[in-house]
């Protein structure tokens, strides 16, 4: 696991009971890294495609993804991060 994956579970542990949409900025590159899902005890990712295959309907999934916490990862220089609410 990379030092900015083992970051954002540091992260996430905040957010307990939440569904989390992470997004990534080092220099000009900004990026969303993910979306993660509450399941009762831990986040855990997941992709569009994969909450179509399960039945979301696009309305459900932008439902879900506005209500989502919302934070961005800095990467300020290498291998040290700070977090934007």
């Amino acid at each position: 696991m990379s030092n900015v994956e083992l970051y954002i579970e540091k992260e996430l542990l905040k957010y307990a009971g939440k569904d989390v949409i992470v997004y990534y900025e080092r220099g000009l590159l900004k990026l969303t890294w993910g979306f993660y899902v509450w399941s009762g005890h831990s986040h855990t990712p997941i992709t569009l495609t994969e909450l179509r295959e399960d039945g979301f309907e696009k309305g459900d999934i932008k439902e879900l993804r506005s209500e989502a916490v919302k934070f961005t990862v800095v990467e300020v220089t290498l291998n040290e991060f700070e977090t934007k609410v």
